[in-house]
């Protein structure tokens, strides 16, 4: 069974600025525990269709939160998941 690493934060600053910090690949070994390497692999580097290569532990586990303007875009857009937050789980359990 994988270990979970959670922990948490308050953060006085702008909901905004918070997560423009989070959403760039650049920082994300600043913040995100196990990660030893990510590299963007496509030219798109926010939203859907973004593609990384990143390295991390096995056991590691990874959330992956997509807001609807980075996802499917606002409600009543067409797709069954506009206005939707998207929330993916990654573990890594082997190699």
């Amino acid at each position: 069974m994988a270990t979970i690493v959670e922990c948490s934060a308050v953060i006085n600053a702008p909901v905004a600025d918070v997560f423009a910090y989070v959403d760039d690949y650049r920082t994300t070994k600043d913040w995100m525990y196990g990660l030893t390497k990510i590299e963007p692999k496509t030219d798109q580097l926010r939203g859907v269709g973004a593609t990384y290569d990143g390295t991390m532990k096995v056991g590691g586990r990874r959330q992956l939160v997509c807001p609807p303007e980075l996802a499917y875009g606002p409600a009543g857009g067409g797709h069954r998941l506009s206005g939707k937050t998207l929330v993916f789980v990654i573990d890594l359990v082997g190699l």
